[in-house]
């Protein structure tokens, strides 16, 4: 039985979801009825970005009350050179593939201003990063998004 905290969180991680989900696209109405009946897994949301279906792996906060910065490109660890970064301006939903520093374990760099961070995302790894900075608050929602197969069709999201 799911305790009430469980479901504020599970309410939580929906609404996270859905606020990055309203910045791609998901054409579930253009499916096959094969990836259609497969949408019946619970708990999988495809996700198209760039051309690429993508799962959710993972979704935790973080907190910025400057500038926020992830490094997308390799090199020092972690980079001092702000041109390894790429901005992510507050309030707009972006996907950016973090600087993978050889383990491709999901472990990343960003900054926060002058202020170089460090997370280690939950899971194994991961392919694409979906990050929303508030508006009003330090607060910033991520998520780590794993691509479905070869990315190419919805239905790889569904196969284990």
């Amino acid at each position: 039985m799911k305790t009430n905290q469980s479901r504020r969180r599970g309410i939580a991680s929906l609404a996270l979801v859905a606020g990055l989900l309203a910045a791609v696209s998901v054409p579930l109405a253009g499916a096959s009825r094969a990836e259609a009946a497969a949408g019946s897994n619970v708990g999988v949301i495809p996700i198209f970005v760039d051309g690429k279906w993508f799962k959710l792996q993972s979704s935790w906060k973080e907190q910025c009350s400057s500038t926020l910065r992830i490094q997308t490109v390799g090199g020092q660890w972690p980079s001092s050179d702000l041109d390894d970064y790429t901005i992510i301006p507050r309030g707009v939903n972006k996907f950016v593939r973090p600087a993978d520093n050889g383990g491709n374990d999901g472990d990343f760099y960003w900054r926060c201003g002058n202020s170089s961070e460090y997370t280690d995302a939950p899971g194994n790894g991961f392919n694409l990063l979906g990050v929303k900075h508030s508006t009003t608050s330090r607060e910033i929602d991520m998520m780590a998004l794993d691509v479905c197969g070869n990315g190419t069709s919805m239905s790889g999201c569904f196969q284990s």
